[in-house]
């Protein structure tokens, strides 16, 4: 069997959090500094220092990896909902979205998206007091599981394979790992030619782990699974057959659809959604 694995992406950088005027200090506490980590396939970068001003009004680059020397940052907008900006390295623009925690407390660490050339990932943002990026320190690392997946894409018994994949879904459920994980799983079974219950409940756990991180993230999975199922011509209409009712959203003046969520197409609603652990 041929080995499945989803390849990092070329591009890796960006992003940070925000406030505008409109957004009340205790609703979103974002004026700082903000270490923006891509999770990208296995590895995760830390590519950027951003620092909000204490108005919520303005962002700007403190510090980036080499390979996007001379960045810019500006759009920023944002209330207690979610942030977003974009960010400009060498000729590429990159569009943020960032999200806060719905658990109480000083929101430390927020989840989000990064758009560039038509492509979506993961990304993650801590609050911190450093003044400058340690190229060393921010170099690509392997991110917790990454070892383990790569044991599994490199097995070449089917049915091994998808066990030791479903091992890592459920040892790293709700982590960074896993998002990556369930999209290699969801290949891996319709390359099998699984049954359409196994199938859509491969669809079920990846749009799961992607609304931790936001609609975009989400929206972006509905139309990667899409190309997936398309190469099966049992499958090739899973995705509209099941996604025929409007998504779930809650207003914001902001962001009027960063709540959205299409994952009930695949799972009950009474699942709660939970921010990914680091």
């Amino acid at each position: 069997m041929r080995r499945l694995f989803m390849a990092p992406l070329v591009l890796m950088a960006l992003m940070v959090g925000l406030a505008t005027p409109r957004a009340r200090a205790a609703d979103l506490p974002l004026a700082g500094t903000w270490k923006v980590t891509v999770l990208d396939g296995i590895l995760q970068v830390s590519a950027w220092l951003v620092e909000i001003d204490k108005a919520g009004e303005k962002i700007k680059v403190l510090g980036n990896r080499p390979e996007f020397r001379d960045s810019t940052a500006g759009g920023l907008t944002g209330d207690a909902a979610g942030v977003r900006f974009s960010l400009k390295a060498r000729g590429t623009t990159f569009r943020v979205a960032a999200y806060p925690p719905k658990a109480k407390g000083k929101g430390d660490t927020l989840y989000g998206s990064i758009e560039f050339d038509g492509r979506v990932a993961p990304v993650r943002l801590d609050k911190t007091e450093e003044t400058k990026l340690d190229p060393k320190a921010s170099a690509p690392q392997e991110m917790e599981g990454g070892v383990d997946l790569k044991k599994a894409a490199e097995e070449m018994d089917m049915g091994k394979q998808e066990k030791a994949l479903e091992a890592i879904l459920t040892r790293y459920a709700g982590k960074p790992i896993a998002y990556t994980t369930s999209l290699v799983s969801l290949q891996v079974k319709v390359v099998n030619k699984a049954d359409e219950a196994t199938i859509k409940s491969a669809i079920a756990t990846h749009l799961k782990e992607a609304a931790l991180y936001g609609r975009e993230l989400e929206l972006y999975s509905l139309t990667t699974i899409a190309r997936i199922t398309a190469t099966s011509d049992k499958l090739g209409n899973l995705p509209g057959r099941c996604c025929r009712r409007r998504p779930t959203c809650s207003r914001s003046r902001t962001h009027p659809s960063s709540r959205c969520s299409f994952s009930s197409c695949w799972r009950p609603r009474s699942r709660r959604r939970t921010r990914p652990t680091s």
